[in-house]
Formats: structure tokens, sequence, C-alpha cells
């Protein structure tokens, strides 16, 4: 597994660019995913200021627990459509692919959209990954065997292409 897949690509988000170090865990993230494995071993950096201000609203999350009263899909049963590539080839700004130039397609989980190439990463990086929406904002928590996660929706993706439920 590579751990900069998770992370961000965008040259606005220079801070994601690599996974860092807190405490044991190591987290990589880009801003819409974050994954949080529990122990690895090897050298990460330590989280710069600008982590805290840009994914503030994941972090509140890391070190919840996790409910088994709610529903937990398995992520390997999802069906999630196979990512794109975007026509773009990497140009500046292009909403469609922010830079990843993967096209953003999305899925709806309990009547929320998420980003498919989100939920692909996580099928082809963590075969046992279970998630689900956790508040009525739309933020799925995933989890794993050695880690959790979370996942932002997509509403606000701009140039998304939203498929019905």
């Amino acid at each position: 597994m590579n751990l900069f897949d998770f992370c961000s690509k965008s040259p606005n988000k220079k801070d994601l660019h690599t996974p860092w170090r807190e405490g044991d865990a190591v987290i990589a993230s880009d801003s819409w995913i974050m994954v949080v494995f529990d122990s690895l071993d090897g050298e990460y950096r330590e989280p710069s200021k600008g982590i805290a201000g840009r994914d503030k609203g994941l972090l509140k999350y890391v070190g919840q627990t996790f409910s088994d009263a709610t529903i937990w899909h398995r992520v390997s049963g999802l069906s999630i459509p196979k990512d794109e590539p975007c026509g773009c080839r990497g140009k500046k700004g292009c909403p469609s692919c922010e830079y990843s130039r993967i096209r953003i397609d999305t899925i709806f989980m309990d009547g929320i959209a998420f980003r498919a190439r989100h939920l692909n990463l996580i099928r082809a990086n963590l075969p046992d990954a279970e998630i689900r929406v956790n508040d009525n904002k739309g933020i799925a928590m995933f989890r794993f065997n050695g880690g959790h996660g979370f996942l932002s929706n997509a509403a606000s993706v701009c140039g998304a292409n939203i498929s019905g439920q």
C-alpha cells in the first residue's frame, strides 16, 4: 500500500502532500479523506501548523468511538463506479478532478453522496474495511484492520457527477 495515494496532489495543499505522525498513529489525508493507522513502523514527519487548520473538520473525529449499534457497510460489497481518467490531463483548476486526473463521480450511501475515487482507494488498499455515515452532516467513518478513517461527503464538490439515489 502506498500512503501517498491518500495524500493531496494539489499545489494549494502542500501541508497534506505527505503522511505525518501523531503520537503512535500515522495519518494521511487530502482533506476529503483521512486515514489513521494505529501504528506503523518508519519515519514520518511531524504535523505542520497548516494541517490543523486545513483538516480540523476531520481531525475532530479522531479518537471517536465506533458504536456497534449503527449500520456498517462492507466497502468490498458496495457498487462503486470504476475510476475514469479526466480529460484535462492535470489542467490547473480543473473542477472535475482537482489535480487527481481522475474524474470525480459520486455514489450515495445512506442518502449522502460520497466520492467514488475515495471509496475505490479504500477498497483497493484496505480490503477488510467497513464504512458508515456518522452524522447528519454526512461524515462517514470507516474501520479496518490496523486503523480507522473519515470521509467527507461530496455535496460541495464543484463539477461532481452526482447520480440519483
